[in-house]
């Protein structure tokens, strides 16, 4: 990605875009025309997901889960895949579903 892109996605996210959160928080994990930053990326993460993006809802859900660059942490993880299934992510229905089955982070039933 080339340094016009990245500011571009830079300032979108400065000014609250959720998607450009999201992106550049991406772009933070993996090191994508930015300097790889894991605390940058989580903190770009919480922002998006504050704002109810569900990618970031869902992906923080799996770093809360298995203690992927942040401290585990499975209320959180629960709380977070329930959040992503409110607009029908695939993935945090299934991730829920075994936090229910498991008792992980939530009452077992």
């Amino acid at each position: 990605m080339n340094e016009e892109k990245i500011k571009k996605i830079v300032e979108m996210a400065n000014n609250g875009f959720a998607d450009a959160q999201y992106r550049l928080a991406i772009c933070y994990l993996n090191g994508i025309g930015v300097s790889q930053n894991n605390e940058l990326a989580i903190s770009w993460l919480d922002k998006a997901a504050a704002q109810n993006y569900t990618e970031a809802q869902y992906l923080l859900g799996i770093f809360c889960c298995n203690g992927i660059i942040i401290p585990k942490d499975e209320n959180r993880a629960a709380f977070l895949f329930g959040l992503a299934t409110v607009k029908g992510h695939a993935g945090a229905f299934y991730n829920l579903g075994v936090c229910h089955f498991r008792g992980i982070g939530i009452e077992k039933k």
